[in-house]
């Protein structure tokens, strides 16, 4: 990866990485979306249960 061919932008990630800030938000949004998906299958198991 040669650093002169890097948009700001993308510098700007990578910097926030090493940071640590993106990743906080990342595992922040996957743990949300994680419970989400686990309350999901726990209605379906209770639904299935009951047919």
């Amino acid at each position: 990866m040669n650093i002169a061919e890097i948009s700001y932008t993308d510098l700007e990630k990578l910097v926030q990485i090493l940071v640590g800030n993106t990743l906080d938000l990342w595992n922040t949004q996957k743990n949300l979306i994680v419970d989400k998906v686990r309350k999901g299958q726990e209605l379906v198991e209770l639904r299935s249960q009951r047919f």
